[in-house]
């Protein structure tokens, strides 16, 4: 996340995606947290996210 806004858009549209599965009743007991992580240490479909497509 580049700015604050990015960093508060991301939470409002966690814990509004949240809020429409379990409902709106769980909304003000939402908890979310941002954590970043290093592109090395992240994986996406069991693959680093930094290792080049497998061929």
């Amino acid at each position: 996340m580049d700015s604050d806004v990015d960093t508060d858009i991301a939470a409002r549209l966690v814990t509004d995606a949240i809020a429409s599965v379990f409902g709106e009743q769980i909304r003000p007991g939402v908890t979310v947290e941002l954590v970043a992580v290093p592109a090395e240490r992240s994986g996406i479909g069991g693959v680093m996210a930094g290792d080049p497509p497998a061929q």
